[in-house]
C-alpha cells in the first residue's frame, strides 16, 4: 500500500537519506515510485507556547504562519497529544531511582534516557528497569550506546518507579559523578483536538512570502499540570490538491 511520511519540526541542516530495501530472499526485482516534495510553511519558534486562557472560555491563541515556497490551499488542525518534562540528573551513586504516577487517562509513558560523553566510558553496562508498587518488573533492559528509549502501557493507574542502575568498569571512586539527560512523556488516552482558523474560516490559503495570521481554539480545556511538565501536541496542514500532508507544525504549550 502507499506509504506517506512527513519530517518536520526543527529539522538539521546537511544531506539526509531515504533508503528503501526489500527482503534479501524475494525472487525478483523490487520497483516502486516515490514522491519527495519540500513544503516551506514555517512558524516561528515559541509562537506556539502560550495558551490565552479565560474563565468560562476554551483556550484559544494565534500564530503567525509563512510559506516559503508554492501556494497553499487547505485546512489544518491539530490535537495536544501529551505532556512531557526533561531534566538532567547527576548521579554519585551506582543507581538511579525516581517514582511516578499514572493515571487513568494515560495510555503510554516513555521515556528517552541519555548519558553524557565525559562518563559513558565509566561503565560496563548501565541497565534500565520500571517496577511497579508491588516490586514486579515490567520492563528490563539497558543501554547498547549513550541513548536509549523505554515506552510501555501502564495496565491499571498508580504508582512506578524507573530504575537507572550502572556497571562501573573499574572500582567506582567517590568522585566518579555521572549525569543522565531523562525526557519522561505521558500519551493521554484521549488527545485533546485543536481546531485552526484564519478568518473564522476553516480554508486556509498561504501566498509565497506573506505572512498569514491564524487563530486556533482547544475542544475543551486540558487538566493543570505540574509547573515543570508541558504540554506537547502538533498542527498538521493538509493540502487538498495533492490529498497530502504539507507540514506538521510541533506544539509545547
Amino acid at each position: 500500500d502507499p506509504v506517506k511520511h512527513t519530517i518536520s519540526g526543527n529539522l538539521t541542516p546537511g544531506i539526509w537519506e531515504v533508503i528503501p530495501f526489500a527482503y534479501h530472499n524475494l525472487p525478483k526485482t523490487s520497483t516502486y515510485d516515490m514522491l519527495v516534495s519540500f513544503p516551506g510553511i514555517e512558524v516561528k519558534d515559541g509562537a506556539l507556547a502560550d495558551l490565552k486562557y479565560e474563565n468560562g472560555e476554551l483556550p484559544c491563541g494565534d500564530f503567525v504562519v509563512t510559506n516559503h515556497f508554492g501556494p497553499f490551499q487547505g485546512t489544518a488542525k491539530g490535537s495536544l497529544m501529551g505532556w512531557q518534562k526533561f531534566e538532567s540528573v547527576k548521579i554519585t551513586d551506582d543507581e538511579y531511582k525516581t517514582k511516578f504516577k499514572v493515571g487513568e487517562n494515560v495510555k503510554r509513558v516513555s521515556y528517552d534516557l541519555e548519558i553524557s560523553k565525559e562518563t559513558w566510558n565509566l561503565f560496563t553496562d548501565v541497565a534500565v528497569n520500571i517496577v511497579d508498587e508491588n516490586g514486579k518488573y515490567l520492563i528490563n533492559t539497558g543501554f547498547s550506546n549513550r541513548r536509549t528509549n523505554i515506552s510501555f502501557k501502564p495496565q491499571k493507574a498508580g504508582e512506578y518507579t524507573l530504575q537507572i542502575i550502572a556497571g562501573f568498569a573499574e572500582p567506582k571512586k567517590k568522585s566518579d559523578e555521572w549525569r543522565v539527560d531523562i525526557k519522561q512523556t505521558y500519551e493521554q488516552a484521549e488527545p485533546v483536538g485543536i481546531s485552526v482558523n484564519r478568518n473564522d474560516s476553516k480554508e486556509i490559503e498561504l501566498y509565497p512570502g506573506i505572512p498569514a495570521n491564524l487563530s486556533y481554539k482547544l475542544q475543551r480545556a486540558p487538566q493543570v499540570l505540574p509547573k515543570e511538565f508541558s504540554y506537547f501536541g502538533c498542527i498538521i496542514f493538509n493540502d487538498e490538491k495533492s490529498n497530502s500532508i504539507a507540514a506538521e507544525i510541533p506544539i509545547e504549550f
